[in-house]
C-alpha cells in the first residue's frame, strides 16, 4: 500500500498549478518522479489504487489543468454594414492597383454580405468545377433592379438541389446589383463562357 494518498496527490497538483504556476507537462514530469520513487523504494505505484487502476479524481484534476492552459479562441466578429462600406470604399480607391482585382473583391464581399454566404459557397479551394462552383451562368439579371444568384451547393443543402438568392439594387457604394453588373460586363468582355467562373 502506497504511503501517498490520492488526496495528497490532488493537493500536490493543485499547489503546482495555482501556487508554483507550473504547466501541465511539468506537473506530469513531477508525478512521473513520484511514481518512480514509489515503484523503486516501496514497490508500489502511488498513482494507482490497490487494484492497479489510475486514480480517477487525480486524472480529472490533471485534465482540468490541461484544459485551463488551452488558448482561448479568438472571437470572430461579424462584418457590419459600416465595415463593408469601408472595405468597398478602400477597394474602389485601388487597393490592389489592379482594377479587375479590386472589382472582384468588392463584388465578393458584397455578395457574401447580402447573400449570407460562406466562403466555400462562392469560391473554390482547388480546381474550379462548374458543376459545383459559381459560374457566369449562375448570375441572372431578372429585371432592372433584381439579380439572382444560383448556388449549386450549400452547407445546409445536403441533397445538392441548389438555392436561388435574390439581390436587389440599392443606393450607395455597396449595391450588389451594380457590382455584379459591372463584374459580369468585364467577364463577358474578356470572352468568359457561361460555364466559366463568375470571378476569373
Amino acid at each position: 500500500m502506497s504511503k501517498v494518498s490520492e488526496d495528497l496527490l490532488i493537493y500536490f497538483v493543485a499547489h503546482c498549478q495555482s501556487v508554483l504556476k507550473l504547466k501541465y507537462s511539468t506537473i506530469k514530469l513531477y508525478l512521473a518522479g513520484v511514481r518512480f520513487h514509489g515503484v523503486n523504494f516501496d514497490n508500489v505505484n502511488p498513482l494507482c489504487d490497490k487494484f492497479g487502476h489510475t486514480y480517477q479524481r487525480l486524472q480529472n484534476v490533471l485534465n482540468g489543468v490541461k484544459k485551463s492552459e488551452s488558448k482561448p479562441l479568438r472571437q470572430k466578429l461579424p462584418i457590419t454594414f459600416k465595415i463593408l462600406q469601408e472595405i468597398v470604399t478602400c477597394l474602389q480607391c485601388g487597393f490592389f492597383n489592379h482594377d479587375y482585382m479590386d472589382l472582384t473583391f468588392q463584388t465578393a464581399c458584397v455578395l457574401a454580405f447580402y447573400g449570407f454566404l460562406r466562403c466555400n459557397e462562392f469560391t473554390c479551394r482547388t480546381v474550379f468545377d462548374p458543376d459545383s462552383n459559381l459560374c457566369v451562368s449562375d448570375i441572372n439579371f431578372v429585371s432592372e433592379c433584381e439579380v439572382t444568384v444560383n448556388l449549386k451547393a450549400t452547407k445546409t443543402d445536403i441533397f445538392r438541389q441548389g438555392i436561388i438568392i435574390s439581390l436587389f439594387k440599392i443606393e450607395g457604394v455597396v449595391c450588389p446589383y451594380k457590382l455584379l453588373s459591372q463584374l459580369m460586363s468585364v467577364r463577358l468582355n474578356l470572352n468568359a463562357k457561361q460555364n466559366d467562373s463568375f470571378s476569373r
